[in-house]
């Protein structure tokens, strides 16, 4: 499978590293972080460093690693019956504008969240969206994780 790795401001391809197919662990997306950061560092020491992926980067390690050597990140985080609940206000201002204004409805909430296998609480962003046909079962309850330096 590709890891595809772009430069945020021209959205240019840097690289692609091929890994194996199956899911990879936190120490593995560790290992490639922190060589592409290496990278990075050495020519641009200064430089603020976005790592945005989806749920598949969302685990502790890769948490960690990022806090710890001052990357913001942005991950997609899965859904979980806690998250879904903590949501579910939004959502249900969703429906009701949506039905109000018969037009789809995108919100976004944010709070603190802290999974049984992190060491501390992060930030949740919380997007609720009905469409035309109602709530939109992929996306409606998706939730990222967002870290820059604090909770809340």
């Amino acid at each position: 499978m590709p890891f595809h790795i772009y430069e945020g401001g021209s959205g240019k391809l840097t690289t692609t590293i091929l890994r194996p197919g199956a899911r990879p662990t936190g120490a593995q997306i560790v290992m490639i972080i922190k060589r592409l950061v290496a990278y990075i560092r050495a020519y641009w020491p200064q430089v603020m460093i976005i790592l945005r992926g989806d749920s598949h980067f969302s685990c502790p390690e890769v948490h960690d690693y990022c806090e710890v050597h001052d990357l913001f990140y942005v991950l997609g985080q899965g859904g979980n019956a806690r998250l879904n609940t903590l949501g579910a206000p939004l959502l249900d201002q969703a429906k009701t504008l949506a039905q109000d204004q018969d037009r789809p409805v995108r919100l976004f909430t944010s709070f603190a969240y802290q999974a049984g296998s992190w060491k501390t609480p992060r930030r949740i962003i919380f997007k609720a969206e009905v469409t035309e046909c109602g709530p939109n079962p992929l996306h409606s309850s998706q939730v990222g994780l967002f870290w820059n330096g604090c909770c809340g």
